[in-house]
């Protein structure tokens, strides 16, 4: 905790943006987890999971996949979508995203209320994206134009975030 205030302290006193400390929640009605056909030894598979969760960034996601890949063998598309889902769950939180819920053939994307999103690249997103809108209440409506796999859900959660990065 006392960290965490030296950190923003030192950030303000730059006159920088303090991060967002935001803990995103994706509910993307995904059934993505590792097969027991993969790792049979359920603490093994636990260790994995944790692993798998703590790799917030691409660059995570590709070393624990190496590390699994080494150990296990090649990693089946589940295990490859857990790896995506976490990627992205730590871009959702860099982005001060909250949740993002899917729903009714859509992505609802919710933003903290102090996220730091350039309104030009919101509105952008919303033009070129048909059936995009974003809401009041700052909930920003994704179509999810018929994916439902694992992967194509993930591949669209991807492409929409990286188009709001500054």
């Amino acid at each position: 905790m006392y960290i965490r205030l030296l950190e923003e302290t030192v950030h303000e006193l730059k006159g920088e943006v303090v991060p967002l400390e935001v803990h995103s929640t994706l509910n993307l009605g995904l059934d993505i987890r590792i097969p027991s056909e993969y790792i049979a030894d359920e603490h093994q598979r636990l260790r994995a999971y944790k692993r798998i969760a703590d790799s917030s960034t691409v660059e995570a996601a590709a070393e624990a996949l190496a590390e699994l890949e080494d150990r296990y063998g090649p990693a089946p598309a589940p295990v490859r979508s857990l790896l995506k889902f976490s990627a992205l769950k730590g871009s959702a939180q860099q982005l001060g995203i909250e949740a993002i819920d899917r729903r009714a053939g859509a992505l609802n994307v919710k933003f903290h209320k102090e996220a730091h999103i350039d309104p030009k690249l919101l509105m952008s997103l919303v033009t070129r994206t048909e059936g995009a809108q974003f809401t009041p209440a700052g909930v920003l409506r994704l179509p999810l134009d018929g994916a439902s796999d694992a992967e194509k859900v993930l591949d669209l959660v991807e492409s929409q975030l990286r188009q709001l990065q500054p």
